[in-house]
């Protein structure tokens, strides 16, 4: 009996959420950027987005400058259903956002061009909506990265 409470709590615990990229123009770098900061939309949540970039920018230890500047409008964010996420979980009640991100050099000429959608469909106690900017930041930290920018 012991052990079936355990996978459960297991089971519960686990955070479903994912990320998806789509119209994606970003070219591959030959050369990376020496540094970069993050611009957001002037609303709470978008600020909250800048924030998470930002802290992950300087967590990989890439400096602050204008060298490319990453700009995010959060086009949609529905808090889903925390209630619904924790009494049935697996993507009922999920946490949802869609985000364009385009990239600008210190001449501000765009050099790429992304979306992403996000989404937390549960958590323990259902999760925090919000959680769906730390996956948001965090794929574009991946992106970057994977196409030689950072």
């Amino acid at each position: 009996m012991m052990k079936k409470y355990i996978i459960f709590l297991l089971i519960f615990a686990i955070s479903g959420c994912g990320t998806k990229i789509y119209n994606e123009n970003l070219p591959q770098q030959n050369q990376k950027y020496l540094g970069a900061t993050a611009k957001c939309d002037d609303n709470e949540i978008n600020k909250k987005l800048e924030t998470k970039i930002s802290e992950l920018l300087k967590k990989e230890k890439i400096p602050a400058t204008n060298d490319l500047s990453i700009n995010c409008n959060l086009l949609k964010f529905d808090e889903g259903n925390r209630a619904v996420r924790y009494l049935i979980g697996f993507g009922a009640g999920a946490a949802t956002s869609s985000t364009n991100i385009r990239l600008y050099n210190k001449n501000q000429n765009i050099v790429g061009e992304f979306d992403i959608n996000a989404t937390m469909g549960m958590g323990g106690f259902g999760g925090d909506a919000e959680e769906v900017l730390d996956f948001t930041a965090q794929e574009v930290i991946n992106r970057l990265k994977a196409k030689n920018f950072i």
